[in-house]
């Protein structure tokens, strides 16, 4: 094995640093428990996440809810493979759909959201969240960034139940901080670069912390790295509410 190689095998060893977020939990429940038991859940875009998310993934089981995992490529736990923007789903056949961290790469947001409401029972929950303050991070092609109130937008046709979002301005700053320093420290080498968010990671993981404090401050909501949207399709669409009203 070559030097270069002996090197990269060693550093692949090392621990990984710590994540840059401190959890702001402004969601403040469990979308699993708002559903009924035996429940059919579509994660769109979740590979091989198994439904497992900050909010908790124990309540799968304890309600003994039906969980399809769906990407575009096959991987370890997907079930369907398909398009967000074309979901291959009956309409109003599911009780929930997440989407987390896939409206950045969609060529069409609207019509993602837009597929979501038509495969949703009346009454069913939409879960999707979304980067705001955040780098650039592809593969896929990274196109978009989402406001809580952009998503407030798009879901326009569900009822809110919770808005916000777990990223404060403590760990939204210390991820860029991070990615600032080791563009500054690359000299345009990827490697390098890849190196140094590493090692800085491991230097300034600490700031997130910071969130404890700040992160539910109001002025914070000038500076927050994602946002989440938690809606209800309506049980009565406007048709029927207009004839029985």
């Amino acid at each position: 094995m070559s030097a270069t190689g002996l090197l990269k095998q060693l550093y692949h060893r090392v621990a990984r640093p710590p994540s840059t977020n401190y959890y702001l939990n402004q969601l403040g429940l469990n979308p699993y428990e708002l559903l009924p038991p035996g429940g059919v859940v579509v994660d769109v875009g979740g590979g091989g996440t198994q439904g497992r998310y900050a909010f908790g993934s124990s309540a799968i089981a304890q309600r003994r809810l039906n969980l399809i995992v769906m990407d575009l490529f096959p991987s370890e736990g997907v079930a369907v493979l398909g398009n967000a923007e074309s979901l291959p789903l009956r309409s109003e056949s599911v009780d929930a759909v997440l989407s987390v961290s896939v409206l950045e790469y969609v060529r069409d947001a609207q019509r993602v959201i837009d597929e979501a409401f038509r495969v949703l029972k009346p009454g069913g929950l939409l879960y999707v969240s979304a980067p705001f303050v955040f780098p650039h991070h592809p593969p896929p092609e990274d196109r978009f960034r989402f406001s809580s109130s952009g998503l407030r937008a798009l879901a326009e046709a569900f009822e809110p139940v919770k808005v916000g979002s777990n990223r404060g301005p403590a760990s939204t700053f210390c991820h860029i901080f991070i990615h600032f320093l080791a563009v500054v420290g690359s000299f345009n080498s990827r490697t390098l670069y890849g190196v140094l968010l590493d090692f800085f990671g491991w230097c300034f993981f600490w700031i997130k912390y910071l969130d404890r404090f700040i992160g539910h401050y109001e002025v914070g909501s000038v500076l927050y790295g994602n946002a989440f949207f938690l809606g209800r399709k309506p049980a009565i669409d406007g048709v029927n509410a207009g004839q029985r009203s």
